[in-house]
């Protein structure tokens, strides 16, 4: 699925994974021009790379993926999955963030 939003808004992305382990920890990515992994998540917490973020799905191992991004950027569009490492952000489902703002 896709979703749209402007430079400066936030946006809530969701999707529904195959999988969530009940152990170790699991990336959320933004698979732009590189696999960053921009969240992990464990099975009793979720930590960020940038403050930006807000993860919202409860409990922490649930296959319901949610979360914020605020103060959106350019730099964020691109396609977010999840998975145990940068390939498996590459297998399905996930959601693909269009932004739209002027050009410099």
């Amino acid at each position: 699925s896709k979703v749209e939003s402007n430079v400066g808004d936030s946006v809530n992305i969701s999707w529904t994974a195959p999988f969530f382990p009940q152990a170790g920890t699991y990336n959320i990515y933004n698979t732009d021009k590189v696999n960053m992994s921009i969240i992990e998540v464990t099975s009793s917490s979720a930590t960020f790379n940038k403050s930006k973020y807000e993860y919202y799905s409860r409990p922490y191992v649930s296959t319901n993926i949610s979360f914020e991004i605020r103060d959106i950027t350019r730099d964020d569009a691109g396609y977010y999955n999840s998975g145990f490492g940068p390939a498996a952000a590459w297998s399905g489902g996930g959601v693909v963030l269009i932004v739209r703002g002027k050009l410099r």
